[in-house]
């Protein structure tokens, strides 16, 4: 994994709104397109057309969080934490919301971004290595799966969480992202179905499954939970009374 040139998620409160992506862009397509090409021997400027591929599909004006700010946010902070990614966990988490649409049915994104990642890297890669990433790319639709899982899926399931572990300022920013995402249910079912979220994953015995991120993270993910649960609940009951 090479260096991302911004410290994404320390700048996350002041980027995720920013009217300007274009060093966004450049650092994504800069950095994908040196992994594939490092990694499976791709044409720099195949690798490029690929890369540039997934950051527009990723760039939809609807999406205020699994956007492509979302990807190099959880390489940042992989890279901050000296996390070693194997190929196949780098390259899920860059596919992993390839297509995201908020009102999409359980499991659909995670399937079409599957799909989408298949149909750019099929020539590439291997057989073994695309149905080893699709898997873990549909994994990341089931935070709550109860069944064991490898190493390098609860990796990336971590990854896809780290936000939680973040300081207060830049995890309350991804909190408002993912609220705006889906703002067309109206205030109160957002905060509703948010709550109902953060509770299921706060009563969790591990929010972690690596044992490094368990350990140094775990604590500071509940803060910021139970924080967030505390205020979904007093503004709902000020919008009861």
């Amino acid at each position: 994994m090479i260096a991302t040139s911004r410290n994404y998620f320390h700048e996350y409160h002041d980027t995720w709104l920013s009217p300007s992506t274009q060093y966004i862009e450049t650092d994504f397509v800069n950095k994908l397109s040196f992994f594939l090409h490092d990694q499976y021997v791709m044409k720099p400027n195949r690798a490029i057309a690929i890369s540039t591929a997934l950051f527009s599909s990723m760039s939809d004006m609807d999406l205020y969080y699994h956007t492509p700010l979302h990807i190099m946010s959880m390489l940042a902070w992989a890279q901050e934490n000296d996390i070693t990614l194997s190929p196949p966990v780098e390259l899920a988490l860059w596919f992993h919301d390839a297509i995201y649409d908020p009102r999409a049915k359980q499991g659909d994104n995670e399937e079409q971004s599957q799909q989408f990642m298949r149909s750019l890297l099929k020539p590439y890669v291997s057989a073994k290595e695309l149905a080893q990433v699709g898997f873990m790319i549909e994994m990341t639709g089931e935070h709550f799966t109860p069944h064991q899982l490898s190493a390098d899926t609860n990796l990336l399931l971590d990854l896809d969480l780290c936000n939680f572990a973040w300081d207060h300022k830049n995890y309350t920013a991804s909190a408002q992202a993912i609220e705006l995402e889906f703002s067309f249910h109206g205030k109160d079912a957002v905060r509703q179905g948010r709550r109902k979220f953060l509770v299921e994953l706060n009563d969790k015995e591990n929010i972690y499954r690596s044992k490094f991120i368990h350990n140094k993270f775990e604590a500071r993910a509940r803060a910021n939970i139970q924080r967030t649960i505390n205020r979904l609940a007093d503004q709902l009951k000020v919008a009861s009374d």
